[in-house]
């Protein structure tokens, strides 16, 4: 997969929670094991545009990896917005 170019000129600005405020989250889930979790870190994930399939949007977030696999905080666990 290669990027090309920005197609979208009206960049919005999106922020993160700390990092700090992310383990809290992860830590109050249920279920979830603290000595499990393996790593902790802002990435992106792509979005597929409806109309021309070459053309993606990448939003950031946050994932962890617990127990060998890969999650997502969803917008609401992890946006400071």
């Amino acid at each position: 997969f290669q990027l090309e170019m920005l197609l979208n000129r009206d960049v919005q600005k999106i922020s993160l929670s700390t990092g700090s405020e992310v383990i809290s989250t992860i830590l109050q889930k249920t279920g979830l094991d603290a000595e499990v979790i393996e790593d902790i870190t802002p990435g992106y994930y792509m979005l597929k545009n409806a109309q021309d399939v070459s053309v993606v949007t990448l939003e950031p977030g946050w994932f962890y990896l617990y127990n060998g696999e890969w999650y997502e905080l969803t917008a609401d666990e992890g946006s400071g917005v």
